[in-house]
């Protein structure tokens, strides 16, 4: 999956909607590259719909 965002999305906004705070990017954030829950990926299309998800 991969898309393309006006304005990034900061690791601060992940962590301040408290919705994936068990996930290990989220609390380690020096882990640069790893799967995302499909929890997440559904965030990401409710908070950025301008934004397509391919």
């Amino acid at each position: 999956m991969c898309a393309v965002f006006a304005q990034p999305v900061t690791l601060r906004t992940i962590k301040e909607c408290h919705l994936f705070d068990d996930w290990n990017l989220v609390r380690q954030s020096r882990l640069s590259t790893m799967a995302v829950p499909d929890a997440f990926v559904d965030w990401l299309r409710e908070q950025y719909p301008q934004n397509e998800l391919v």
